[in-house]
């Protein structure tokens, strides 16, 4: 499969290379085809494993640009959003986590 231009690149950037590049599975080409996660890759707010880490909640959580600009001020860290973790009156607070199956916004 061919490279993305946004994939294309973070590999002219030097930032993965080409074969680990076309080893991504979809989900982490999904992430790096995000724009707003390229830019925190660039802007050196989150590495690369970081992003490649991301569920599909958390690129989503990500690409939300009131969550970059705390991210980027330093009121949130990706361990809070990728540890399901919240900011709360100063207190980390465990997010809640719905079973979808049980979810009735499933039904």
């Amino acid at each position: 499969m061919p490279l993305s231009p946004a994939i294309q690149d973070l590999v002219g950037r030097a930032l993965i290379s080409e074969a680990r590049a076309l080893s991504l599975t979809y989900d982490q080409r999904r992430n790096l085809e995000s724009e707003p996660v390229r830019g925190l890759i660039t802007e050196e707010t989150i590495t690369l494993e970081q992003a490649l880490g991301l569920t599909y909640d958390q690129r989503i959580a990500l690409e939300d640009q009131e969550t970059r600009q705390r991210l980027i001020a330093g009121d949130l860290t990706i361990e809070d959003i990728m540890g399901g973790h919240i900011q709360h009156h100063g207190q980390h607070v465990p997010a809640l986590v719905i079973n979808d199956g049980q979810s009735t916004h499933n039904a």
